[in-house]
């Protein structure tokens, strides 16, 4: 019963967390900027020789390595980590 408890009251804690953090960041918005999709600039650049082989060659490591995540943490998926390339080098 005890077990029960002591669950239970660290379920409510994490609750209580979350609640929390969801209310300050309604109170203070502007300190939470949210990535638009017009704002993904760099200034990095692929090489005039790199061809489309190379490109796949990259992805597909990174893809099987598992080292790209998502905002959640779980490894991308191949089509996620493609758009990003995409969209990056406008290919």
């Amino acid at each position: 019963m005890l077990e029960i408890r002591l669950l239970l009251a660290k379920v409510l804690s994490i609750l209580d967390s979350t609640f929390r953090v969801v209310r300050f960041r309604l109170e203070n918005p502007d300190s939470f900027t949210i990535n638009s999709e017009g704002s993904f600039e760099l200034d990095v650049y692929l090489a005039n020789d790199v061809d489309m082989i190379d490109i796949m060659e990259l992805i597909c490591g990174l893809f099987y390595s598992h080292a790209v995540r998502n905002k959640v943490g779980n490894p991308v998926n191949f089509s996620e980590l493609t758009r990003v390339f995409e969209k990056r080098y406008e290919l």
